[in-house]
């Protein structure tokens, strides 16, 4: 599994294909899914993209 890469402040857009899943770590928890469904440009602080890696690609279908 990748290591978490940090996601600068003040964000930006998503880093990876919008359906990649991903792990993210913002500061309300962490979370998995297709990329495009988490907050990249910090436009919300609590669930705002902190860290992020990228999973297998083996679930890309179901996305």
């Amino acid at each position: 599994m990748a290591d978490f890469v940090e996601w600068p402040w003040p964000g930006g857009p998503c880093p990876v294909p919008p359906k990649q899943k991903v792990e993210v770590r913002y500061a309300a928890g962490s979370n998995t899914g297709a990329a495009g469904l988490f907050d990249w440009r910090h436009t919300t602080r609590n669930w705002a993209v902190l860290r992020y890696r990228v999973l297998a690609d083996t679930d890309k279908k179901e996305m």
